[in-house]
């Protein structure tokens, strides 16, 4: 193939095509759970948003159902929680893809086992209550991590040092 460019390339074969609009895809939808962030961090709460996306179950990719959540002034108010129990049933659609941008708690990672979602796609690692790694493995759910992570970090710390600081002063 001939660019406009005059650069001859290789024809992307069908599996990296997907796969790069998949990886679009996941950003498209993070960039959202980032703005519930915002919105939870100007309420003075952590910045964690969360965004579930159901699909048609044809291969057409149309979207059938958008939620969006953040995590609530009370500590166990988490946006994952709160997607979970917005789910209309707990029947598993293979279509429904949960977004967040911290990677889930044990306790929501539990919810997310329990709710049957089959992807999971996270922003920024947790150091502290990781649970992907060990809760999630060896179930049927496929998990991205780190998409938009750096945007996701920076949310995060910019809003536990305003909370040093006021604790400080």
């Amino acid at each position: 193939m001939l660019y406009a460019s005059g650069i001859r390339r290789r024809p992307v074969s069908t599996a990296t095509a997907a796969a790069a609009a998949t990886a679009d895809t996941d950003m498209a939808w993070m960039r959202l759970a980032l703005q519930h962030a915002r919105q939870a961090d100007a309420e003075d709460c952590v910045p964690v948003g969360c965004v579930l996306v159901q699909t048609a179950d044809s291969d057409d990719g149309r979207v059938t159902r958008v939620d969006c959540f953040r995590n609530g002034p009370r500590h166990f108010e988490h946006a994952e929680l709160l997607a979970v129990m917005a789910l209309p049933s707990f029947v598993r659609n293979p279509c429904t893809v949960l977004y967040v941008s911290l990677e889930p708690c044990v306790m929501c990672a539990g919810a997310i086992v329990l709710a049957r979602i089959p992807r999971l796609v996270y922003g920024a690692q947790s150091p502290l209550s990781s649970a992907t790694s060990t809760l999630l493995a060896g179930k049927p759910i496929a998990v991205t991590g780190g998409v938009l992570a750096h945007e996701s970090s920076a949310l995060l710390s910019s809003f536990f040092k305003r909370q040093r600081l006021r604790t400080i002063a």
